[in-house]
């Protein structure tokens, strides 16, 4: 049984009204679908950008996947990614509000694995 994140309502400029929930995600920028597939990309506000250890600052889910196919590399993944942590993983979930993607992230083992869990959550923009 999933449990939903109580939403508020704040107003941005020009009077439009975003709502966001404790994970910092905004359904302006994001909306899951019934079946869980992503209709838009959640953008991390730039206090919230993922910042990987000598490399690029990613603000969203296909910048991400973009770092991983071409500029991260093993050695920078196994900095964010331990045994014990997974930066990727808690970045994806707490700030851009996708549990989904960062289940499939917990579960890869390399920097290959990690991509393809982003590009299986991609697939559906890109339809």
């Amino acid at each position: 049984m999933e449990t939903k994140s109580p939403k508020r309502k704040r107003s941005t400029k020009g009077g439009e009204k975003k709502t966001t929930t404790k994970s910092g995600a905004s359904s302006q920028n994001e909306s899951i679908g019934a079946a869980g597939s992503v209709e838009h990309l959640a953008k991390a506000p730039p206090d919230k950008a993922f910042w990987v250890v000598d490399g690029p600052v990613l603000t969203d889910l296909q910048q991400l996947r973009d770092a991983l196919a071409r500029e991260i590399s093993e050695e920078q993944f196994v900095y964010h990614v331990t045994e014990g942590k997974n930066d990727f993983a808690r970045w994806v979930e707490e700030v851009l509000g996708d549990r989904e993607c960062a289940s499939a992230l917990r579960e890869a083992h390399n920097r290959n694995e990690a991509l393809l869990a982003t590009e299986t959550r991609l697939a559906p923009l890109h339809a």
